[in-house]
């Protein structure tokens, strides 16, 4: 089994500045693509 990992730096001021909430979606986002990898994987 192999490891996937990726590392994303936020600054303060992008979270302060985030009108759109954007990284209030990430973490969904995250969790949808890694479902969908090992679903890849699965099939592979």
């Amino acid at each position: 089994m192999q490891t996937y990992g990726k590392i994303v730096a936020i600054t303060r001021q992008a979270l302060v500045n985030d009108g759109l909430g954007a990284f209030d979606r990430l973490p969904r986002m995250f969790a949808h693509a890694a479902v969908d990898l090992e679903a890849s994987l699965r099939l592979a």
